[in-house]
């Protein structure tokens, strides 16, 4: 053993090295200097004694990787994160009812408007939560009596509950003599409407929706039925629907109007 050192206090405590054991430490700074030395001197002296990487008969320790690169320590490969596809809400679709275009009329003008104003809707005819509370002949405007029109029948619709907030409904038949004063009568109309559009489930068919306040939804329907104009309109509470709710009240009751009209003018 060498002759021991005391090293100073360092923060309080004393430690002690033996002279040998110095040695050894210095032995292993130098030689952790010396080796990437001698490897970077390798790498530019390609005729230099090349490192040995594969198993052979002369270096069994390490295995044949088929190259003469020296053995480097691989970073580990990094997992690519998994992506987590997240579905993407379909947005909500009114539901559009089926309705049938085409109808054929086969009583005379007179005829037709006779039958509408003398046949009730019943209940089970009518969509979820509605009643018919009679009918009536509606006065004709100068339009409709311009475009030779023989009559008009009115229908009043009221909800079945209050809470369903329908009020000041109604379903309106102009009968007149020919099918292309139906169309001039439909078109002038549908002219004045605000915010309307085509509606898609019944043509030719126009449809207009309105916030009256805030407080109240009125969606109009106007339709041509051959001599026919057909207007509908559906008053709801806004507090009770939503506008596309309004909107499909409207247009099941159009369908409701149209099954009538196709009922009584065969």
């Amino acid at each position: 053993m060498g002759k021991e050192i005391i090293r100073p206090r360092d923060q309080g405590l004393s430690r002690k090295f033996s002279v040998g054991e110095k040695a050894v430490r210095a032995g292993l700074a130098s030689l952790a200097i010396a080796v990437p030395l001698f490897l970077e001197g390798c790498s530019k002296n390609p005729s230099s004694s090349q490192p040995q990487t594969g198993i052979s008969r002369d270096n069994p320790q390490f295995p044949n990787t088929g190259n003469d690169r020296p053995l480097q320590n691989q970073p580990a490969k990094k997992e690519a994160p998994t992506l987590t596809s997240i579905p993407t809400p379909k947005p909500t679709e009114t539901p559009k009812p089926v309705v049938e275009n085409k109808i054929s009329l086969s009583k005379k003008p007179e005829e037709l408007f006779r039958a509408l104003l003398t046949t009730l809707m019943q209940e089970n005819e009518l969509p979820s939560g509605m009643i018919a509370r009679g009918n009536s002949a509606g006065n004709l405007d100068a339009t409709a009596k311009a475009l030779d029109a023989v009559g008009q029948v009115n229908i009043a619709i009221a909800g079945t509950d209050s809470s369903l907030g329908i009020s000041t409904s109604a379903i309106s038949y102009t009968i007149f003599s020919k099918a292309s004063y139906a169309k001039n009568a439909y078109d002038i109309v549908t002219q004045s409407l605000s915010n309307s559009r085509v509606l898609e489930s019944v043509y030719p068919a126009t449809i207009s929706t309105q916030s009256l306040m805030g407080v109240l939804y009125m969606s109009i329907v106007v339709s041509q039925v051959d001599n026919v104009m057909l207007v509908v309109t559906l008053t709801e509470k806004a507090d009770q629907v939503s506008q596309a709710n309004a909107e499909l009240n409207t247009v099941n009751l159009v369908d409701t109007a149209r099954r009538q009209l196709a009922k009584v003018g065969r």
